[in-house]
């Protein structure tokens, strides 16, 4: 990877920003980011694995390769034998993977657009091409100025595909919980409870307390003695 970068500095004439998934090679302070500041005069900024458009982790990269052999188990042929072949087919593979439709659309100035995880990194869609594709950006209009279509396209994703994930998410974890069902414990003024106390070394892990407010039926205010 180093290797590349320079290659590309010597092309580009600068590299300021290197940004990378969180792979354990790209995390190494000594392998990866020191070469990249003293020999690049860049820095390393790695992607968030928790946001939904950043580059992904290495699990969801497994993930999505398995979905692919499976996808293509039936069109399967001889590998490549010439390196640029074999780079063009990695690039259409990752192509599929990030033009994929996510299960929404963004409905602007009377089209629809369907939200992919090109389109929330970069606001709009690259073709087979590598190119945008997509209403182009005009000097009058700005609604189409790409932080503005970063924001709408995110919006629109959190709003409806990610908060249904994450409700069924919940959903099906609740119904592999053998007490998934049942209903929280009441707890009133004046009841004495046990306090699980973490990180206390030479202390007792419990202590006793006594219940002062209630703010919801898991959510109360204790007192100690």
């Amino acid at each position: 990877a180093l290797r590349l970068l320079k290659l590309l500095k010597a092309k580009t004439g600068a590299v300021r920003i290197v940004t990378c998934d969180r792979a354990a090679y790209f995390r190494s302070t000594d392998q990866f980011i020191r070469r990249v500041e003293s020999e690049l005069e860049a820095s390393v900024c790695l992607a968030s694995s928790r946001s939904p458009w950043e580059i992904c982790s290495e699990s969801h990269n497994a993930i999505v390769v398995d979905r692919l052999r499976c996808m293509l188990r039936h069109s399967s042929g001889k590998w490549p034998s010439d390196r640029d072949d074999e780079d063009l087919l990695l690039e259409r593979l990752m192509s599929i993977i990030n033009c994929r439709p996510l299960g929404t659309f963004l409905i602007s100035q009377g089209s629809a657009e369907v939200v992919t995880p090109d389109s929330l990194y970069f606001g709009r869609t690259r073709d087979g091409g590598g190119s945008l594709s997509g209403s182009r950006p005009t000097s009058t209009d700005h609604s189409h100025l790409m932080p503005n279509r970063l924001k709408t396209f995110r919006n629109v994703f959190l709003s409806s595909v990610w908060s249904e994930l994450k409700k069924r998410s919940l959903t099906n974890v609740s119904s592999k919980c053998k007490n998934g069902h049942a209903k929280p414990q009441v707890f009133y003024p004046g009841d004495a409870v046990l306090v699980h106390m973490t990180g206390r070394k030479c202390g007792m892990t419990f202590r006793l307390g006594h219940v002062v407010r209630v703010f919801s039926p898991r959510r109360v205010q204790v007192r100690f003695p």
